[in-house]
């Protein structure tokens, strides 16, 4: 018990007696009908402070009932703000106090280091802006505890893995984001695609190598199980591939598919090369679709030799079919050519897990993120010249409902559903609602923390000899899983 609390027991000779909780001292009306005084608590104070640096007074009451679970999950006064004049007493004090600071209140960083300094008070699991280093130029870092979880989780392991996609999008307040999306090899949607999701990110206002670099470097420092990343995507932006190259030296590298398209037919037009010989050099670089199956292009070669035959071959065809085709071949050489070779071939794309014959790798789940972001929410934000901290905000709201979406599968709810390696995690709806608050917590945590080598195993399965390394642990991704694994299994057996 606490030693600082104290019990004071009154008793009352003549029965029970109305308690009438007086007026504040400062209240403006005194008459009987003016209700008590309620003190609010300090958590709610807390609370109107955040959610004044993103939402008008008049908007906050009303959020912070919404955050609470909604007027009916309510217990008691203090759990919200006592009206709207104490909300706006409370910006009336923010204002004040930002007036008197020696730094501009509307400093975009500012804002956010202010908001981070708020954060370090509470639960280190619930933090979003880690840190914001001053060198090689002032960035946030925005990552939570489940996010880098995660990264491990469903990026590290050989047996089933998901590309790290990274993409630097618009600007915020001057700001570029650029963050990473994986996906949760646990779920499925409708269409039976693994659903993707935020990963950490940077908030940083130039688009230098050492700035990208800040990203995996902080993912490493938060959570050292990302060092083993195994295949991370781009949109072949030489500064970010750079960068990840450096921090992830042993990962593979996949360019986008689009983005690499549409840079080819943008050096087409400009050298004055369309029509029907643009589309027919696009087709031997990208190949084809040809009743139903693919006339290959460069990027279906299987083998380092096999492309470097292709491109003699088409670049002494481009050549000669127009007057700029030398210039062309020029730049695919000195461009593309060697970024293909390395990241877009179809060997490659089948190693780093995109199946045989390997589908392309795009930025498409980048730009549903970024487009999830960007998104206004009118009940939420109020329309004021732009700054960055709403926009973190944004983030940390959309994050949480994504995990938020991705738990609703394990009671049937919601638009994704279990895989059948992970169905064994799945509860009855009708059960769901009768377990307790610790049996509901203990089923979300092992839930977000299973580790994709925790498969359940079918009742009756042999057990295999095993070698001293598994297939899993041996890092080798320079061979298609499913073989090694064959080859793992079949040298067990003789030994």
């Amino acid at each position: 018990m606490a030693k600082d609390l104290s019990f004071i027991q009154y008793i009352f000779e003549e029965g029970e007696q109305e308690i009438v909780v007086q007026a504040h001292g400062n209240a403006k009306k005194r008459d009987t009908g003016n209700a008590g005084y309620k003190r609010t608590m300090k958590s709610t104070k807390d609370l109107i402070t955040e959610k004044l640096t993103v939402l008008p007074p008049r908007k906050t009451t009303h959020q912070i009932i919404k955050e609470r679970g909604g007027i009916m999950k309510i217990s008691q006064a203090g759990e919200f703000p006592r009206n709207r004049t104490q909300v706006y007493n409370i910006n009336r004090k923010l204002k004040k106090r930002n007036g008197n600071t020696t730094l501009p209140s509307n400093d975009p960083l500012l804002q956010v280091i202010t908001k981070a300094k708020e954060k370090q008070k509470g639960r280190i699991e619930n933090a979003l802006i880690r840190e914001i280093p001053l060198f090689p130029e002032p960035i946030v870092f925005l990552a939570s505890e489940q996010q880098l979880e995660d990264i491990e989780r469903f990026c590290t392991n050989p047996a089933k893995f998901c590309v790290l996609g990274v993409d630097a999008t618009f600007q915020i307040a001057g700001f570029y984001f650029t963050f990473t999306t994986y996906r949760n090899l646990m779920l499925r949607t409708d269409k039976g695609n693994h659903p993707v999701f935020i990963g950490p990110g940077i908030l940083h206002k130039q688009k230098l190598c050492t700035s990208y670099k800040t990203l995996p470097l902080l993912m490493s420092k938060y959570r050292i199980g990302t060092n083993g990343v195994l295949v991370y995507g781009t949109d072949g932006e030489a500064n970010m591939a750079k960068a990840f190259s450096d921090v992830y030296p042993d990962a593979k590298h996949l360019c986008c598919d689009i983005h690499m398209k549409d840079n080819v037919k943008r050096k087409l037009s400009q050298l004055g090369i369309t029509g029907t010989l643009a589309k027919e050099i696009v087709f031997d670089i990208f190949g084809k679709k040809v009743d139903g199956g693919i006339d290959g292009g460069l990027v279906d070669c299987t083998s380092n030799k096999e492309f470097e035959d292709a491109v003699t071959s088409v670049t002494d065809k481009w050549n000669t079919i127009h007057e700029n085709g030398a210039k062309f071949v020029h730049y695919f050489l000195k461009e593309k050519a060697d970024v293909i070779r390395e990241t877009a071939k179809a060997d490659v794309r089948s190693v780093c897990g995109l199946g045989y014959p390997p589908k392309v790798y795009t930025q498409n789940a980048n730009e549903c993120m970024n487009r999830l972001i960007k998104a206004e929410d009118n009940s939420n934000y109020s329309k004021k010249e732009p700054s960055l901290l709403p926009y973190v905000e944004r983030i940390r709201s959309e994050i949480q409902r994504q995990q938020d979406e991705q738990f609703l599968a394990v009671f049937g709810r919601g638009q994704y559903q279990l895989t059948e390696e992970f169905s064994f995690l799945k509860v009855e709806e009708r059960n769901f609602y009768t377990m307790t608050d610790l049996q509901k917590k203990s089923l979300k945590k092992k839930f977000f923390s299973i580790k994709m080598t925790e498969i359940q195993e079918a009742p009756g399965t042999n057990e295999m000899p095993s070698l001293s390394v598994s297939p899993e642990d041996a890092q080798i991704i320079d061979i298609p899983f499913t073989l090694l694994k064959g080859m793992f299994d079949k040298a067990a057996t003789l030994i």
